[in-house]
């Protein structure tokens, strides 16, 4: 469903006098990038791939109005496959898989292509998928094409747009009091989005029972 940039700038104009409305629709695209890229609230499962003897990376795609800015994990099978935080050393063969029979990846410099290490030894029973962080592309004109920004975090776009907007010493429309304080309730939502998304927008609670023998 699309996400209408328009709701933002709509709901601003009110409280910023003499902003233009093309000037208010870039600000909530940035705040909109910022915030996702931090946050890592816009995600999405991509997939299948196929996966084949002798592949040493895989290219995940490109979109048009949104680009991937992280790779949170890569699966198959639904299991979680073993992803390198360091760069193996040129011609190494050693395996750091956890999973027997399996390559580990690491990620590149440009977000959509996963390498595997070492190169696949035989085509993957299942497809692989890969789970990413996505923000808006900077050059959307007026729409994203997912609504989870507007439904689940429309308030907190709005206050690092709001925020950005007011601490504008030099604009008919700064408020530099307001605008700190509206960017610490940004910058705020962020740390707590992430965190939720961390969980997969699940709960924080730990479910636990009395042992059979207290």
């Amino acid at each position: 469903m699309p996400t209408t940039v328009d709701a933002w700038v709509d709901s601003l104009m009110p409280d910023l006098p003499s902003l233009t409305v093309a000037y208010a629709r870039r600000i909530v695209l940035e705040q909109a990038r910022e915030y996702c890229t931090r946050s890592w609230a816009w995600r999405e499962e991509l997939g299948p791939y196929p996966v084949s003897a002798d592949e040493t990376e895989l290219d995940i795609g490109t979109n048009d109005d949104k680009d991937i800015q992280y790779v949170i994990r890569v699966s198959t099978g639904g299991i979680p496959l073993t992803a390198l935080a360091f760069r193996p050393a040129v011609g190494s063969t050693t395996s750091y898989s956890h999973i027997a029979g399996k390559p580990a990846y690491r990620r590149g410099i440009e977000p959509q292509y996963v390498y595997w290490h070492p190169a696949v030894a035989t085509d993957f029973e299942e497809p692989a998928y890969v789970l990413v962080a996505y923000s808006p592309a900077l050059d959307v004109a007026k729409t994203f094409t997912d609504g989870l920004l507007q439904h689940r975090h429309f308030e907190a776009i709005r206050m690092g747009a709001l925020g950005r907007l007011q601490d504008m010493h030099d604009k008919p429309w700064g408020n530099p009091l307001l605008g700190k304080a509206n960017l610490r309730r940004f910058y705020a939502a962020i740390t707590s989005t992430r965190d939720i998304a961390d969980r997969e927008y699940t709960s924080a609670d730990t479910a636990w029972t009395y042992p059979t023998w207290a």
